[in-house]
């Protein structure tokens, strides 16, 4: 499903407690995806970005759409993702969202929305067993 790929890798290998991983040109949904995976003694970090990717083209996001009755969704999605954490936890997750020029229609082809554009940002953090954070929408939505 992701075709032929150009993937460009790179590893700064310092020590065993210090290891980074890069990727980039990672083809998806119509544009690039690049990242990178940081460990540092216990702690980690993932991180991954995208530009431009095309909604329709994202396979896993079909069944949510459908299950809206939402026959169809067109646009573009910019985001840029990192998860931090410690050993096998998660202690922090970051997403920035950029959706642009997005279109629905409803369940008879009427459009439901044209154009939609904004940003969205959600950030929470583990607080011992509790999840802490905020989400923030703006423009265009």
């Amino acid at each position: 499903p992701w075709g032929r790929q150009k993937l460009k890798l790179s590893l700064d290998w310092r020590s065993l407690d210090d290891v980074r991983l890069t990727f980039s040109r990672l083809r998806f949904a119509g544009s690039q995806i690049s990242g990178s995976a940081q460990f540092s003694n216990d702690s980690w970090q993932l991180r991954a970005r995208g530009k431009r990717l095309r909604l329709s083209a994202i396979d896993q996001l079909k069944p949510i759409i459908r299950d809206a009755g939402l026959p169809l969704v067109k646009g573009r999605l910019g985001f840029d993702v990192r998860l931090v954490g410690r050993g096998s936890v998660v202690d922090r997750i970051d997403f920035k969202g950029r959706p642009s020029g997005v279109n629905y229609a409803d369940t008879e082809g009427l459009q439901a929305a044209e154009d939609l554009q904004g940003s969205l940002s959600l950030s929470v953090r583990r607080r011992g067993r509790e999840w802490r954070g905020g989400l923030q929408l703006d423009s265009g939505f």
